[in-house]
């Protein structure tokens, strides 16, 4: 979601570079850069038992 929609807690559509709520209200719709999530907690007790074999 852009930021003014998460703000608002309202659905955001997605849309680039702006969404139907910001285009309604005709504020400028900025999204945050997707951060990379590294793997889990599941993945990271599983590669010891993994190494094991």
């Amino acid at each position: 979601a852009c930021l003014a929609c998460q703000k608002r807690k309202s659905k955001c559509d997605g849309q680039r570079p702006s969404c139907c709520q910001c285009q309604k209200r005709g504020i400028q719709c900025v999204y945050q850069q997707r951060r990379f999530r590294g793997p889990g907690k599941r993945c990271k007790a599983i590669s010891p038992l993994i190494e094991q074999d």
